[in-house]
């Protein structure tokens, strides 16, 4: 049965495959011929799936496969297992939520897909902590070929990356992931991946590339616009600094990430206004709540539903001495507070992830400075993904 496959598909291993005739040396009568004759790849074309899947495909050597696929391109993806191509399906469902869960800021959810993936067996658990995926954000970045640790990392979500990294320690994996934390680390802070590239190490809260300012430095703009002698609450600079609140400032908080914004909405009225905590900004936990009043609809709404009703085109958030976020849908003069909350977020976040390093390199150092052999050998896993 081999050898008929392989002569149907011209694959004889002692027989090459001719190189075809140049064109020019052949005469009218035997192109016309060969047109007419049968190639190969019409008489792929003809095979339902099915026998591919189920009688040919399982009787070619793999190595034969590339000479196939040479015959029909559309059909090559048919030699692959199936149980695989229905694998990467299930995989493709669990990854782009898992992903989109993380950008979102949606701890809980991510949570609960990394705790199922762990009931399932320790290898589902690395998969998920190893694999990379390519995800567009709120903000529309792209993010080519990233771990979940290394976009909490982008994000500067220390909320985020703290539990991702009570999974890389768990009794379960520790010893196969050992040292796997600390190398996305170094290779996100390298700054070659192709979305550092494009986006930087993290998000910047004092970024000044026109139409992409972080909220730092659009609150700082706002602010030194109002501060200036010359200004007037009426007229044409009025009007600017009221688009500047809502496009700029607002523009910003549109494309900030879920945990600044987190911080406007959540409904303990920590962090901002006065008096201030000292500890400011880390607690352990952070509510990671989305929602603000908006006044032009007359009703609390989420975050989501602010980018598409008006958040950076008719409204800024504003936060201050209230006990929870609003929309201000005119120009805001006092904004003293948020800009200070905002600068101090970001110098916390930033500390936090240059602390980084030492930790998650302390934390494998047994790959660096290996420690004497012990009585047991202990237990790893090793697998390919």
């Amino acid at each position: 049965m081999r050898r008929a496959i392989q002569t149907f598909f011209g694959l004889n291993r002692n027989s090459p495959v001719p190189a075809p005739a140049s064109s020019s040396s052949l005469t009218p009568e035997t192109k016309k011929s060969n047109a007419e004759q049968p190639t190969h790849q019409n008489q792929m074309a003809r095979i339902p799936d099915s026998v591919f899947l189920g009688i040919l495909a399982p009787m070619v050597e793999l190595k034969e496969v590339k000479n196939i696929s040479l015959a029909s391109r559309t059909q090559t993806v048919l030699f692959r297992d199936p149980h695989q191509r229905r694998s990467m399906k299930e995989n493709e469902k669990i990854h782009r939520p898992l992903f989109r869960h993380l950008a979102r800021g949606e701890q809980a959810e991510v949570k609960v897909i990394l705790d199922a993936a762990k009931n399932r067996g320790p290898e589902e658990l690395i998969k998920l902590l190893t694999m990379k995926h390519t995800i567009t954000d709120h903000a529309k970045r792209q993010f080519d070929n990233i771990t979940l640790f290394q976009l909490a990392l982008w994000y500067l979500d220390r909320h985020m990356w703290r539990m991702l990294l009570t999974y890389f320690k768990d009794e379960a994996v520790r010893e196969a992931l050992r040292g796997e934390a600390y190398r996305q680390y170094t290779q996100h802070q390298s700054g070659l991946t192709q979305y550092a590239k494009e986006h930087g190490q993290y998000y910047h809260f004092e970024g000044k590339k026109p139409g992409q300012e972080g909220i730092v430095t659009a609150l700082q703009d706002h602010n030194d616009y109002l501060a200036n002698t010359k200004f007037k609450r009426t007229g044409e600079q009025w009007a600017i600094a009221d688009s500047h609140w809502k496009t700029g400032v607002g523009g910003a908080q549109s494309r900030a990430p879920l945990h600044l914004i987190q911080e406007y909405c959540r409904e303990d009225g920590r962090n901002f206004g006065a008096p201030l905590p000292k500890e400011r900004f880390k607690e352990e936990n952070l509510p990671r709540a989305v929602l603000f009043y908006n006044w032009a609809l007359g009703r609390w709404v989420s975050f989501w539903e602010g980018l598409t009703s008006g958040l950076g085109s008719s409204f800024g958030l504003y936060r201050g001495g209230l006990q929870r976020g609003e929309a201000a849908l005119k120009m805001v003069g006092a904004i003293a507070q948020d800009l200070a909350a905002n600068r101090r977020l970001c110098l916390v976040r930033i500390e936090e992830y240059e602390a980084l390093e030492p930790e998650l390199k302390k934390d494998c150092q047994a790959l660096f400075d290996p420690a004497p052999e012990a009585a047991s050998p202990g237990f790893s896993l090793s697998f390919s993904l």
